[in-house]
């Protein structure tokens, strides 16, 4: 029995849309890591840190319809 066309659909769309979440958020890190890494007060370090941490979590938790 072949599934339908659109769980098909959907699943390729769900896909296209975890790449592209993947994508931004490895850029994102990418971004922010050397000015975590070179700046010298804790307190934006700290800030950076859990916008970082906010934006994983979004990416691991599930959505929600």
């Amino acid at each position: 029995m072949s599934t339908p066309k659109t769980q098909s659909h959907k699943t390729v769309e769900t896909k296209k849309t975890k790449l592209g979440g993947l994508i931004g958020l490895i850029l994102l890190l990418a971004f922010f890591t050397p000015y975590v890494m070179k700046l010298p007060q804790l307190d934006i370090t700290l800030i950076l840190l859990g916008g970082m941490a906010l934006a994983i979590w979004d990416f691991i938790s599930p959505e929600k319809k």
